[in-house]
């Protein structure tokens, strides 16, 4: 392998750029400590020329009660279960009228439980586990079967873009059920 001098030439002035890059940043790193030393210096006579106050001074907020007015209300509260007590009761307590029998009753269900057949549509699946599905039910993933049902297609297809834009790697579906 044969290196020619213009090459060459232009290696060596890519070393000497970097060994001079290497000595701007040895010589600022020299500076560096002495910066550091100067600054502390600085925040040593700022330490010693500001001092916090540990205590604030106390608030008398006596000027803002009325001390009179708190006096009688005191006063006024210690008797007041008293006053209560001998003033007469001007209304007579309300009489409930006991509840009417009048009110139907609704038959007991029946105990046998019909089985209610779900409206078909379209349903939205994701495809992680094919013989079992979860289904869309509008807020959230859930059981199959419990899933929400789309009577439109053009609904189904919208709803499934949108989930597809929110959950690009997932696979969905759509089926009808």
């Amino acid at each position: 392998m044969t290196i020619s001098s213009k090459e060459l030439e232009q290696w060596l002035k890519k070393l000497e750029l970097e060994q001079h890059n290497q000595e701007l940043t040895l010589n600022d790193l020299n500076n560096l400590e002495q910066e550091v030393r100067e600054l502390e210096e600085i925040l040593a006579k700022i330490n010693d020329s500001y001092t916090l106050a540990t205590t604030e001074p106390e608030s008398d907020y006596s000027h803002l009660r009325d001390l009179t007015e708190i006096e009688k209300f005191e006063r006024k509260l210690a008797h007041i279960d008293e006053e209560f007590e001998q003033q007469p009761s001007q209304q007579p307590e309300p009489q409930v009228p006991p509840p009417k029998e009048s009110v139907t009753k609704l038959p007991p269900k029946p105990t046998t439980a019909t089985p209610v057949a779900t409206p078909t549509g379209y349903v939205i699946c994701l495809m992680f586990n094919p013989k079992a599905p979860p289904e869309w039910s509008g807020k959230g993933w859930c059981e199959p079967g419990k899933g929400m049902r789309y009577t439109n297609p053009a609904l189904a297809k919208n709803t499934l873009q949108k989930l597809k834009n929110q959950w690009p790697d997932y696979p969905l579906k759509i089926f009808k059920r």
